[in-house]
């Protein structure tokens, strides 16, 4: 049996264990990064279009629902889609790749010159969409929503974690966390890293160090992947 360690925290890693499990992994948990949000004070306002980048972006942002309008909503991803949903939010549109380069793709087939873009999400992004967008003539409000922090153990203990469980899979599902576990390990030689989608993969790539990602850039898109990875092993 492969062992597969998630870092997500602990409030969002629930459903990709159960994936796992569910294909006949042993799956451990060690949240290596923890989001928090900043408490920023968003005036009523009106958009053409808002932008969730992730379902903690929308979360974070719920509470201005109502107060701030926008005509258009666009969701990086199902999980955003459904949690927008939850809301009582339907997205007119999801770019074809869940990521920044997939938003880029999306708003570089419309005229964006003088259209007003609401943008809520981390302080820190894969990216810059917004940057793209104001090149482009667009008035963009990038806010920060929530902030995203680095989970610190003492000195060795992810390294002595990993060998002590045997850890053969680490599953990355953001830059942030792949920082995180850069920045507390000294080896990683003996483990495959599954990221989550490009941006992630780029990430680890730059700093190199290898990873595979799914096509579809979701967490069944990840267990598939590391399920075939491991068929028969």
């Amino acid at each position: 049996m492969r062992q597969v360690l998630v870092t997500r925290q602990k409030s969002q890693s629930t459903e990709l264990v159960r994936l796992l499990e569910k294909e006949g992994f042993q799956v451990f948990s060690l949240p290596l990064i923890e989001t928090s949000p900043t408490g920023a004070e968003i005036p009523a306002s009106e958009y053409d279009v808002a932008v969730f980048t992730s379902p903690v972006a929308v979360s974070s942002f719920a509470p201005n629902f109502g107060k701030v309008k926008f005509r258009y909503t666009v969701a990086v991803g199902t999980k955003t889609a459904k949690k927008l949903g939850e809301y009582g939010i339907t997205p007119d549109g999801i770019p074809d790749e869940f990521s920044a380069e997939g938003l880029i793709r999306m708003f570089s087939e419309i005229d964006v010159k003088g259209m007003t873009v609401l943008s809520p999400g981390a302080e820190k992004r894969a990216g810059d969409l917004c940057g793209y967008l104001a090149e482009r003539g667009a008035i963009v409000d990038k806010i920060s929503t929530y902030k995203t922090s680095p989970v610190i153990y003492e000195k060795g203990f992810v390294d002595k974690y990993l060998k002590d469980n045997g850890i053969d899979i680490i599953t990355l599902t953001a830059p942030s966390a792949a920082e995180s576990l850069l920045s507390q390990t000294e080896n990683l030689k003996s483990v495959t890293l599954v990221s989550i989608g490009k941006t992630t993969w780029q990430y680890l790539k730059e700093r190199g160090h290898d990873s595979v990602y799914p096509q579809v850039q979701t967490i069944e898109g990840m267990t598939e992947l590391i399920a075939n990875l491991y068929k028969g092993v």
